[in-house]
């Protein structure tokens, strides 16, 4: 008998809801006496029995152990097992069918054309193979110090996906953030391939080549896109700066040339470009090696406990952001009982100490990483084109004067929006931390307006308004995971900027 057999009838919402709220009573009950416990919550509901309500909690048991747990989330995830029996029962009969007909049609050969659709559904450009070679299952296993687990039970693998704190389902909204994330990758690669700079400000964890040398033999997509077909040609020509290749595609009876964008070139059978860049990639130790390796396992170990300690209080924080906007519903609801009130107080509590404990656990990691480096390390922004990587004395001091005079007006500004805020009963209170990001985003927006209305006689030396911009950035780096994508997008446009104000057209 399956899961879905000895569930019942399918549960409804309601059903869930009820189920939540006497499990959460019962909890004591339930480890010392879950017999008991199991035919109290099955007494509470009338449609249910006890071995439904086992096979329930048996089902879901390490989801329901968890401080976070909520019913809105178990009925998600019942509902996913839902739609998946759906799935298997409809590919089943699917399957079933197709066996059906194969026996009795004769076997047709396939078409040229079916044949180019499937070549075409094969295709893979060269810039996206190592976005798509990367998994970020095997990405998340790293951060949890366990990517030597290879095989493993189903129950175990299921515990693992619960933690890794990554639930997603498949719909439209998930495949518009794959695209999303695809574009910003090409972004990247092509930003580090024309300027040879590369994304030390951000966690990417894919590797960068170079581009295609001449020569290589690729696969393009035609760019008459009336032919639909799919040529091998060699590269002719590099152009890095509108991201294409010229390829040239020899025919029977002539050739032609194809200016083909970096998304409809394909390696054939041909060795990847040399690694241009990749942020895993090992240091390699040129002089003292006693020396620098002893550094270098100090190093690693605080960077692994630093790591840690923010991979954790990343989960810390999104789960307080969900109990923000589970807090607003119930306070919003009527219907909420002073128990579950206190219960949610009490969820809230323990996350609040667990996030205090990481924050001590973070600053005693980041203190021992500071007094190993005795060497001042080198900025997490990109160089303008690797030059004028410091500033002169006067340039220190006007930077820094700057600083804190853009500093103290962010400070007044935010000050002044937040007491007109406490006036509203439905503002919430805003901690010290979300308030030292707000004034990073205002330092940083001062920080361009004062590059935008320096005049020509005392324009901002393009060196001094680069390590300014790149210390805004580093004020405003987000210590959770989620918010690295909108960092993200943040430091991309800072880099247009930092184009355009040192480079500025010519009149």
């Amino acid at each position: 008998m399956g899961w879905t057999d000895r569930l019942g009838p399918r549960w409804t919402h309601d059903d869930v809801r009820a189920f939540f709220h006497l499990f959460r009573a019962n909890m004591e009950l339930m480890k010392t006496k879950p017999d008991e416990a199991i035919a109290a919550i099955a007494s509470e509901l009338p449609a249910r029995t006890p071995d439904m309500v086992r096979a329930l909690v048996a089902m879901h048991k390490g989801f329901l152990s968890l401080p976070m747990a909520t019913d809105e989330g178990l009925y998600a995830i019942l509902t996913d097992h839902y739609n998946a029996q759906v799935e298997w029962e409809r590919e089943a009969a699917m399957k079933v069918t197709a066996q059906a007909t194969k026996r009795t049609q004769p076997r047709k050969p396939l078409k040229r054309r079916s044949l180019r659709s499937s070549e075409r559904k094969l295709f893979v450009a060269a810039i996206d193979e190592a976005f798509f070679e990367h998994s970020e299952f095997q990405d998340c296993l790293s951060q949890m110090n366990m990517a030597h687990v290879q095989r493993a039970k189903r129950t175990e693998w299921s515990a693992i996906r619960l933690s890794m704190g990554h639930p997603r389902r498949f719909s439209a909204t998930f495949l518009n953030e794959e695209r999303q994330k695809l574009y910003r990758y090409r972004n990247v690669v092509r930003y580090a391939q024309r300027t040879k700079e590369f994304p030390t400000d951000i966690r990417f964890p894919y590797k960068i080549y170079h581009p295609l040398a001449i020569g290589t033999q690729v696969r393009v997509l035609h760019p008459n896109k009336l032919t639909q077909r799919l040529c091998v040609g060699r590269v002719c020509s590099v152009s890095t700066m509108d991201h294409s290749y010229e390829v040239i595609v020899t025919y029977a009876d002539h050739k032609e040339i194809l200016n083909c964008p970096d998304t409809s070139v394909m390696l054939v059978e041909s060795p990847q470009p040399s690694l241009l860049y990749w942020q895993q990639q090992p240091l390699k130790v040129t002089v003292a090696p006693a020396v620098h390796t002893t550094r270098d396992e100090a190093d690693f170990c605080c960077d692994a406990r630093g790591h840690n300690a923010l991979a954790a209080k990343g989960m810390l924080l999104s789960a307080l952001a969900r109990m923000n906007d589970r807090a607003l519903v119930l306070l919003a609801d009527p219907s909420t009982t002073y128990a579950g009130l206190v219960h949610f107080q009490s969820q809230y509590a323990w996350v609040i100490v667990n996030l205090d404990t990481t924050n001590d656990v973070l600053a005693a990691a980041l203190h021992r990483l500071q007094s190993v480096q005795h060497t001042p390390a080198e900025s997490l922004l990109m160089e303008p084109h690797g030059l004028e990587s410091s500033l002169n004395p006067q340039q220190i001091g006007w930077a820094h004067q700057f600083l804190t005079a853009a500093h103290e007006k962010s400070r007044s500004l935010v000050a002044t929006s937040i007491q007109r805020l406490a006036k509203d009963d439905r503002a919430m209170s805003i901690s010290s931390k979300t308030n030292d990001v707000l004034m990073g985003c205002m330092d940083l927006v001062l920080t361009l307006q004062c590059a935008a209305n320096s005049k020509d006689d005392r324009q901002l030396a393009p060196v001094v308004l680069h390590k300014l911009l790149d210390r805004n950035l580093e004020h405003i780096m987000p210590r959770s995971q989620a918010n690295m994508s909108l960092y993200h997008e943040i430091c991309q446009s800072v880099e247009v900027l930092k184009s355009v104000l040192m480079h500025p057209p010519s009149s």
